[in-house]
């Protein structure tokens, strides 16, 4: 029987793991059990009374109970010395941002200063202020918003020439030229005459137009914001471009084009509504839309059928010929926009006949008498502001081509007081980047103003061009009444239409027409003034020298298209723009032609006009055919030191000029150019015709190889 021995040296035996129960499952670790956290800082009111506080928010169970009014010095978990930390960062936050303002108050230009002070003054925040002088340079370099200090710089000579800085000029007066020109030195002003004393001083506020481009700016409406173009046409489905076109052209030449009652058209084009909206209105309206936005290549090129003008042009002509069996407002106003399309591509014959059916059909419908009761007074307010537009449009129309007016009366519907009820013109609201209030741009007064001035031109129209123009000249006791009639006008103008206040680009060229017109009806009194001479005649009967107001009107002109230019530039079409344009550059190609002048100053002052002006042809040219044709003549007229100077300015592109040349020679616009008498024969200036002339003349030159 063997013997069982023990190791003493082994390792005790292990004990047996026995398996786990099968319905036994594997839990987690527990946690201790989260310490309580308790309030890190105590209400105010337990902190005076040495009272326990819970510390709930907004308000602790002891506040509540004993009907305190509850607050804290901290924010949620924040300590005592980071709520210090906080408030001691904050107050020296609004300390820097303080000491920023001042400093800015200090050395900003006197404008910018203006600036910051009105809107301390208006209660706008410390460091939301401090914050916009700070960054808001950075962000309108890249263009997020427009540069509200911006302003554009004359070529050659930037200042504005010394012929035109006289006591005399009111638009050197204007809060608009202190505006853009703050360093300006101007001769002391004369004392204003009587005539003036009804016009306001304005405010001395720095209001967004003052500041910042017309450009800039977009109309205000809600309707304009949720209308459907894409419902009203089969060119295209994207409404938010189409929105666009028509924000354009509402901005930009509405208000000098008011063929239409902008709201009644917003409003039943959104509500899907006939009766003062229509197919035809809304497609016609956005092919002119396309000449305005400039975010669409190729714009002036009227015959490109791939362009969205050309598209929604065609369609519009398609819907004019179905609406000729039938008469409503619509087609009317869409007439209107026909003829503005026309003269912008350079068939102004051909538009000039979409006026003329449009007046036929307005006296169909007895447009120009007034309304009934039987038409509700949405429509009857409708019906009487596109009778008023209709005679403003086609007085304006035919006197700019030296036609007899169609209308020869001015309607018989009412006319309202635009202080008594604006509301029948409807307003228009702008808004600028960085502005928080809109601006009203006082479009009542203003189309009141315009309608007031259509009534002289229109009897001016019917004296001189109802015979054949240049065959009846105004006699020196005629040309006086007409003077008085428009000198009378120009002093009732309502203050924010005084040339101490205007600022918006309807404004500036009402302003323009006045003393374009002027020079027209005076060019024939600029003979020496013997006794008994045209000239003596009219100095006797209208109180001045037709000489001193010949040029004191040339200097208005110019110094409004110069300050045009420097607040609202030339690169945004301005349909009608390009006519002061026009009559400026060839007027001052002439004064350098007739010069005797040896100073080198006043040569440079008459270049820069020169170059100026073609530039605003050059520039309106990419937008509007007429402004290529223009420029085609004006080149071929001044001289080559000037011509390469402006192309260093203007930066056109021969190659480009080169390839619509073709387009350019099939040309047939009947806009008289290079005339400024109203008593001249318009035939032998038309457009088409000095085109063709230039064209003959530089074909029997032999080609310069240089």
């Amino acid at each position: 029987m063997a013997a069982h021995r023990h190791d003493l040296n082994a390792p005790p035996p292990l004990r047996r793991l026995l398996p786990a129960k099968p319905d036994e499952q594997e839990s987690p670790p527990s946690r201790p059990p989260a310490a309580e956290q308790r309030p890190t800082v105590a209400c105010w009111p337990c902190r005076q009374a040495k009272a326990k506080c819970d510390a709930r928010r907004p308000e602790c169970t002891r506040c509540i109970s004993k009907k305190k009014q509850c607050h804290y010095e901290t924010n949620g978990q924040e300590t005592r010395t980071q709520a210090r930390k906080r408030k001691f960062e904050t107050l020296q936050s609004r300390q820097d941002n303080l000491e920023y303002v001042v400093e800015a108050l200090r050395s900003r230009p006197d404008p910018d200063a203006d600036a910051i002070l009105w809107r301390l003054r208006k209660g706008d925040a410390i460091d939301a202020l401090a914050n916009r002088l700070r960054h808001g340079d950075l962000l309108l370099q890249l263009s997020l918003v427009p540069e509200t200090r911006y302003r554009y710089e004359f070529p050659l000579l930037r200042t504005m020439p010394t012929s035109l800085r006289q006591r005399t000029n009111p638009y050197l007066q204007s809060q608009l030229y202190e505006w853009v020109v703050p360093d300006a030195h101007v001769l002391p002003s004369p004392q204003p005459p009587p005539s003036h004393s009804q016009w306001p001083e304005g405010p001395r506020i720095p209001q967004a137009p003052f500041l910042m481009p017309y450009h800039a700016a977009e109309v205000i409406d809600v309707a304009l914001d949720s209308v459907q173009p894409s419902k009203w046409t089969t060119v295209g489905s994207d409404d938010a471009l189409m929105r666009k076109l028509l924000g354009a052209f509402l901005l930009q030449d509405w208000s000098w084009f008011p063929v239409f009652h902008r709201d009644y058209f917003l409003q039943d084009m959104a509500a899907m509504s006939h009766e003062l909206c229509s197919p035809l209105l809304v497609n016609v309206v956005l092919a002119a839309g396309c000449n305005y936005y400039r975010d669409l290549g190729n714009r002036a090129e009227f015959w490109n059928p791939s362009t969205y003008g050309y598209r929604f042009l065609a369609e519009a002509r398609r819907l004019w010929e179905i609406a000729q069996t039938g008469n409503d407002l619509t087609t009317i106003q869409a007439g209107m926009v026909f003829h503005i399309i026309y003269n912008l591509n350079g068939a102004d014959r051909l538009g000039y006949v979409y006026t003329i059916r449009a007046c036929q059909m307005a006296h169909e419908i007895g447009l120009f008498k007034r309304s009934g009761l039987f038409y509700k007074q949405r429509l009857r307010n409708a019906r009487d502001f596109t009778a008023w537009n209709l005679f403003l449009f086609q007085s304006l129309c035919s006197f700019t081509f030296y036609r007899a007016p169609i209308l020869k009366e001015t309607p018989d519907v009412p006319l309202p007081s635009p202080l008594e009820d604006p509301k029948w013109y409807g307003e228009l609201l702008l808004r600028y980047p960085l502005s928080q209030t809109p601006y009203n741009a006082n479009f009542a007064q203003y189309f009141n103003a315009r309608i007031e001035y259509e009534k002289i031109m229109n009897d001016l129209g019917v004296r001189l061009f109802t015979s054949k123009p240049g065959t009846r000249p105004l006699s020196a006791t005629e040309t006086a009444e007409f003077y008085l009639r428009f000198r009378g006008w120009y002093h009732q103008l309502p203050g924010s239409l005084s040339p101490r206040n205007i600022v918006l680009s309807c404004a500036l060229k009402l302003h323009m027409r006045y003393h374009h017109e002027l020079l027209g009806i005076l060019t024939s009194m600029l003979t020496a003034e013997t006794p008994g001479s045209p000239a003596a005649v009219f100095a006797e009967q209208a109180g001045q020298s037709p000489h001193q107001l010949f040029l004191h009107s040339k200097i208005c002109l110019e110094t409004l298209l110069r300050v045009y230019y420097l607040r609202h530039g030339f690169e945004y079409l301005d349909a009608y723009l390009i006519a002061f344009l026009s009559t400026g550059v060839f007027m001052s190609i002439r004064d350098m032609e007739l010069s005797s002048s040896s100073s080198s100053d006043k040569l440079l002052e008459m270049r820069s006009t020169v170059i100026l002006l073609s530039k605003g042809v050059y520039d309106q040219g990419s937008s509007l055919f007429l402004g290529k044709l223009l420029f085609r003549l004006i080149r071929s007229r001044i001289r080559a030191e000037d011509l390469d100077a402006l192309q260093r300015f203007a930066k056109f592109d021969d190659a480009e000029l080169a390839r619509q040349e073709e387009h350019l020679e099939q040309a047939t616009s009947q806009w008289p150019v290079d005339i400024v008498s109203k008593t001249d024969n318009p035939d032998v200036q038309r457009l088409s015709l000095l085109l063709q002339r230039h064209k003959l003349e530089a074909s029997k030159e032999p080609r310069s190889h240089g």
